[in-house]
């Protein structure tokens, strides 16, 4: 079992590495955890903001991002006739929004398993005794004594196996494997 990425890294890896084969500014990282250029910065940017603001809308709001004004605005009453596709419009956003924040990991050289494990444990942690302390506004407030997500202790424990954590590598294995073809 990988421990390093979940099948949405895998698949982002076999995408990212076909596109770097047309153009090869958006090539993955062989080393872990390396800043992308500014064009592959803005890509993940407009990419990210792109798929949340399709969930927002299949939620019935829109983003507004227009100073001074409220930042989400209820666009729609929700049809209770409706309900399949607006619920199929989250999903679809969630979803995309996922794998698009997964892809900037991808293009970041950072595997997302091992992150993700950690952000769990800390959001686990909120919890003790398996009680929820919430604020005004539904949020799950943190305990005293919280410890948040530790990233650069998991980059350390990770980049000790270099050798497993090059996404440019693993990305043309994945396409090999694919589709028979060495170089994609």
């Amino acid at each position: 079992m990988n421990m390093l990425f979940s099948n949405a890294m895998v698949s982002n890896l076999y995408t990212m590495t076909c596109a770097a084969a047309v153009k090869p500014a958006f090539a993955l990282p062989g080393v872990p955890y390396t800043v992308p250029s500014d064009e592959v910065q803005y890509f993940r940017a407009r990419l990210i903001l792109e798929e949340a603001a399709e969930t927002l809308a299949g939620l019935g709001f829109v983003l507004n991002l227009v100073e001074n004004e409220n930042a989400l605005k209820n666009v729609a009453e929700h049809d209770p006739h409706d309900w399949e596709s607006s619920v199929e419009k989250v999903i679809d956003g969630c979803v995309d929004t996922i794998y698009v924040c997964t892809g900037t990991l991808a293009a970041y050289g950072v595997p997302d398993l091992p992150h993700l494990i950690e952000v769990n444990r800390a959001n686990d942690s909120k919890f003790p005794n398996g009680v929820a302390t919430l604020n005004d506004y539904g949020k799950f407030q943190k305990p005293v004594g919280w410890v948040g997500p530790d990233h650069a202790r998991v980059r350390d424990s990770v980049t000790n196996s270099v050798s497993k954590c090059d996404l440019n590598f693993i990305g043309q294995m994945e396409v090999a494997q694919r589709t028979g073809r060495v170089n994609p």
